[in-house]
């Protein structure tokens, strides 16, 4: 059996450098692109591990791991090692399972004497083709769902004496209030808010949409607590559309951000 150590090395060293770099992305560590790059060098001694027994052992993996870390990012404490110990694996499982993968799919088209040669192709394949596609992805999306999710509150709301916990969306572009009062509209699913209003007689409030002017039906919450604070002098107004995302129940009004914040 032929053993391509050359492409071998290329393969652990790309990978080592992919995940590393998003380590220092994801983290913000801002480590220059050349100490990544050595690195990964480092890590990439484990290719040799199929002509030195000893490095192929999970010990000596982990410990390998560790010392590429500390030149990439340097000691600075216990925490900040932590950290990039556990982004690193998390990255490293999602790239190996993307490349097992790759492996499962394809094996039916290779005979079992070509394993070796078809493990070699698709690993090169998905290094040069794939893996930054699904690297770029990942970062793209961590990013997104970051910022995101960093306006992502606890909300908890009695109207009949029944106290419901939602998740809820704050966002600076809801700036609904009642003309009567002055009171901030938090918008709530449709179908959350249903089966605690069916005694209760609507406050309708006019209201500027995209499209056209609407009668927004809204309710005073006998308790409002979002992030543990409790918030008063507040309407809960029943959002008819039904188009919230990602588990979203509820949007809070840009008036009260100071108040959650």
């Amino acid at each position: 059996m032929k053993i391509y150590v050359d492409i071998l090395f290329f393969i652990n060293l790309t990978y080592d450098f992919l995940i590393l770099n998003a380590v220092n992305i994801v983290l913000r560590r801002n480590i220059n692109v050349y100490r990544i790059l050595f690195g990964s060098l480092i890590g990439s001694i484990s290719t040799f591990s199929i002509f030195i027994p000893v490095l192929n052992n999970i010990v000596i993996t982990i410990l390998l791991s560790i010392v590429m870390l500390l030149i990439t990012f340097k000691y600075k404490d216990i925490i900040y090692l932590k950290n990039n110990i556990i982004y690193f694996y998390m990255i490293s499982v999602i790239f190996g399972g993307f490349l097992y993968l790759l492996n499962i799919k394809f094996n039916n088209f290779y005979n079992i004497e070509d394993i070796y040669n078809r493990k070699i192709i698709i690993n090169f394949v998905g290094i040069i083709i794939i893996s930054p596609i699904i690297y770029f992805l990942y970062i793209y999306t961590y990013k997104n769902n970051k910022v995101n999710h960093n306006n992502y509150y606890d909300l908890k709301y009695s109207i009949d004496n029944k106290i419901t916990n939602i998740n809820a969306f704050y966002d600076t572009g809801n700036l609904l209030k009642d003309p009567y009062k002055g009171r901030p509209i938090i918008l709530i699913n449709k179908k959350i808010l249903t089966c605690d209003i069916k005694n209760k007689s609507p406050i309708y409030v006019p209201c500027n949409m995209i499209n056209n002017n609407v009668l927004l039906k809204c309710y005073k919450p006998n308790l409002l607590i979002i992030n543990n604070h409790i918030i008063n002098n507040c309407l809960l107004g029943l959002w008819e559309n039904n188009t919230f995302y990602d588990g979203i129940d509820a949007i809070i009004s840009g008036y009260i951000g100071d108040k959650i914040k």
